[in-house]
């Protein structure tokens, strides 16, 4: 998930520029065209870094055209261009294959990658099953629903937090929406710079969300959890942009008041719900310490392994655990990794790297289990690759679920 957090730094630096471009002297042409093109071009780098923000861009690209009113359209082609410019790197590595390979190549790697992973998907309904799929998406990150899903196999329900988070959102969609249109009348000179501002922020989130969560309605299932992480940022943002505003808006002062208040209960409803959600997680974490990949037992691994010789070399043949592992040993070993078993055995005897190791251990997961035991007879596995079998040491999860087995490998001459 942290892959959607880097490129929203990129949107919000780019969107604070364009914000700030209402606001230059309107006399000095190259100040304001330089702005526009080093604005886009940092909304065009976050859509390199991540495809989703792509449509961030072009949203507040058409966004920029209406609120300047075709009056700064030497400012959008600059804008358009800074975008081109982010957007580079991306274009760049498409049209490299294509140079390395032919177009038909090229067709056939994107379609292959495209199904693996899944983003050519058939098997789901119409319009309200897909519309539901983004609610279902939507509840699981605000609610911590996904991440409790993926590091335990279950979480448990929130319907009552679902039901205050859609009235939370219709209360500030419903009571700002006379208040968005209005705020791409930049031209009022009624309006004060700090409402001028607060009031494009709002309008460029929100329009932003919104056609996100349109394209995630048309697109359906192939858009998975981590393709809507960045919405959670921007709804906090957007959140505290609208409470800021409240005190712009001319209403009376007791239903000013109200207005305030509904918004406090609210915030308080958001703050509260993260709090017991993380407690949640927690209190599971401490009593059963994740399952599969999440599973303690990684981390218990990599603590048992940081206490090896330096010389020993660390086999990993299946993904997702030596990341844990190094990040609790560090540089001390030299770490191999491999898809698959057969893979590994391939590397122990060709790889120049690991002919040169004496010491090895080979770490089991998941995968290789068949009820309590493993589905493989670690001393045939050793004689076969010249090696030969010294200790086999088992680490526990704490679910008493998930184990891991490290077979302790040398050279025989060794």
């Amino acid at each position: 998930y942290y892959l959607q957090l880097y490129p929203i730094i990129w949107f919000f630096l780019g969107v604070g520029l364009l914000g700030g471009f209402f606001f230059d002297d309107k006399s000095n042409n190259n100040h304001k065209y330089t702005k526009a093109l080093l604005a886009g071009s940092f909304i065009g780098f976050s859509a390199y870094s991540y495809f989703i923000f792509a449509i961030y861009a072009g949203s507040v690209t058409i966004l920029f055209l209406l609120a300047t009113r075709k009056q700064e359209i030497k400012s959008f082609f600059f804008l358009v261009a800074g975008i081109f410019i982010g957007f580079i790197p991306y274009l760049y590595a498409h049209v490299s294959i294509i140079l390395n390979t032919d177009f038909s190549s090229y067709v056939n790697q994107i379609k292959g990658l495209q199904t693996a992973y899944g983003v050519v998907d058939t098997q789901q309904g119409g319009i309200i099953e897909r519309l539901s799929t983004v609610i279902s998406r939507l509840e699981q990150l605000v609610f911590g629903k996904g991440v409790e899903s993926a590091i335990f196999g279950s979480s448990n329900e929130a319907a009552l937090p679902s039901f205050l988070a859609v009235g939370f959102l219709s209360f500030f969609f419903i009571f700002y929406r006379p208040y968005y249109i209005n705020s791409l009348k930049f031209s009022d000179e009624k309006q004060s710079s700090a409402q001028i501002y607060s009031s494009l922020l709002a309008t460029l989130t929100s329009i932003s969300i919104l056609v996100h969560l349109v394209f995630g309605s048309i697109i359906g299932k192939p858009l998975g959890l981590q393709h809507y992480i960045m919405l959670i940022p921007l709804m906090y943002f957007l959140c505290a942009v609208l409470f800021s505003n409240i005190s712009y808006i001319k209403l009376s002062a007791s239903i000013c008041k109200a207005v305030k208040l509904i918004a406090a209960i609210l915030a308080i409803f958001i703050i509260v719900i993260n709090i017991f959600a993380s407690h949640r997680i927690s209190n599971r974490l401490m009593s059963n310490g994740g399952n599969g990949l999440y599973s303690d037992a990684i981390n218990t691994t990599g603590l048992y392994l940081k206490s090896l010789p330096p010389e020993t070399a660390l086999l990993f043949p299946q993904w997702g655990y030596w990341m844990g592992v190094v990040s609790i040993t560090g540089s001390k070993y030299s770490v191999f990794e491999a898809p698959n078993l057969v893979e590994m055995e391939k590397r122990l005897r060709t790889d120049p790297e690991l002919k040169k190791r004496s010491l090895f251990v080979l770490v089991l997961g998941q995968n290789y289990f068949q009820g309590k035991d493993l589905n493989i007879d670690p001393r045939e596995l050793a004689e076969r690759n010249g090696l030969r079998l010294s200790d086999i040491t088992t680490i526990h999860g704490r679910n008493n679920i998930d184990k891991i087995k490290l077979l302790h490998l040398s050279r025989t001459e060794y």
